[in-house]
């Protein structure tokens, strides 16, 4: 299905993207970072027994949040992560309070995030209820969805920021936004690509019966 896109994203009368094609698209007034760039995708919550896996080859960044010489000659980018929020006015990340007390926040970062030995992530969007069963597959990196908004269109963000000029992968690379076939040509392996998965498919056959 295609999932309609907040006012603030697109002009009046453009066509939403498809839910879960990833598209360049820059914030210039919610997040005026210009040494970020993101690629975005909507997703209407798939209910309960589903979950939504983002596989993608991980740009190799600079570990740890000390000072560092940039750009590296080994790091394709400073820092990246992948979140989720709301498709609402300000795109709110999703916050979901524990049993604990504590919350999970809908963001995770790049030294928060799970990676094959050929550097690919896996992350996996569900419920926090399901989290236990989620993480327990190999190479998963759970994401929630909203607890106080299951049934709101979410909105999933990847980041890149303080690209390497020597990475030609990365979203500020794309030149055609809202544009998901441009920006899958010009992010290669570094393309997030996204479905929705039975829970019991992902939990007996892992990552890859879920595709790519």
């Amino acid at each position: 299905p295609t999932a309609p896109k907040p006012a603030t994203l697109r002009p009046a009368g453009s066509a939403a993207p498809r839910q879960l094609q990833f598209f360049q698209e820059q914030f210039s007034a919610l997040t005026p970072n210009t040494d970020s760039a993101y690629v975005l995708a909507y997703l209407v919550p798939p209910g309960p027994g589903n979950v939504v896996v983002i596989q993608g080859k991980a740009p190799t960044f600079a570990p740890g949040d000390h000072p560092s010489p940039w750009p590296s000659a080994t790091e394709d980018v400073r820092y990246w992560s992948m979140c989720v929020g709301l498709a609402t006015a300000v795109l709110p990340t999703v916050m979901n309070p524990l049993p604990s007390g504590g919350t999970d926040s809908g963001c995770r970062a790049d030294d928060q995030t799970r990676l094959s030995a050929n550097g690919e992530y896996a992350y996996v969007l569900g419920a926090e209820a399901d989290r236990a069963q989620i993480e327990s597959v190999a190479g998963t990196t759970f994401l929630p969805l909203s607890t106080a908004q299951p049934t709101t269109i979410h909105v999933l963000m990847l980041r890149n920021m303080l690209v390497n000029p020597s990475f030609t992968s990365s979203p500020q690379r794309v030149t055609k936004s809202k544009d998901a076939a441009a920006t899958a040509a010009v992010m290669g392996a570094y393309y997030p690509h996204a479905a929705i998965c039975p829970l019991s498919t992902l939990v007996t056959a892992g990552v890859s019966g879920c595709g790519k």
